[in-house]
């Protein structure tokens, strides 16, 4: 996992214009998304800028969303079905993102959407007792946390965060397509 401080130049203008996109119930590879808006293409634009300086390669099959808080409960998951990363830039204060280990089977990511799928019928996403925190991503507004999309993960503290404002990004770093 890697972090950018400072990701964007003005924080307070990307807050505001996420505040303004219409965010309804989307799917995106299979996945479901309760509070989600495509981000303007300036804004990926940008993201895409510093990811690709970061990476120092070419970025492809770039989704750049925000994602708001809802009223339902987390979810403990992988982000496998949108490519081999995914950068999330926290907005909104005390949010940040927990990574964590199956107790039962010891498992801290998947290697194939098949194995995510088996989990996620389990129901053991939907329960933290059964997982143990191994470490949290994200230190603060403007934080960008980068992390391979097979790692299980959820919002952090594991709760309903109403106020939850993050900008995310899935792509596939060149050499790694499918």
């Amino acid at each position: 996992m890697a972090e950018i401080s400072n990701f964007f130049d003005d924080i307070e203008e990307v807050k505001e214009i996420a505040e303004l996109l219409d965010y309804s119930p989307k799917e995106y590879n299979g996945a479901h998304y309760p509070c989600f808006a495509i981000a303007p293409e300036y804004i990926k634009k940008q993201v895409v800028a510093k990811l690709t300086e970061h990476h120092n390669c070419e970025l492809f099959d770039v989704l750049c969303t925000f994602r708001k808080g809802t009223e339902r409960n987390t979810l403990i998951h992988t982000d496998i079905s949108a490519g081999t990363n995914t950068a999330i830039v926290y907005i909104s204060p005390e949010t940040n993102t927990a990574f964590w280990k199956h107790l039962e089977s010891g498992a801290f990511m998947v290697n194939t959407f098949e194995e995510d799928h088996l989990m996620y019928k389990s129901g053991d996403g939907n329960n933290p007792d059964l997982w143990e925190l191994i470490r949290l991503g994200g230190s603060g507004v403007n934080t960008c946390s980068i992390y391979d999309t097979r790692n299980y993960h959820s919002i952090h503290p594991y709760e309903n965060m109403p106020n939850r404002l993050v900008c995310v990004t899935f792509y596939t770093l060149k050499g790694e397509e499918q």
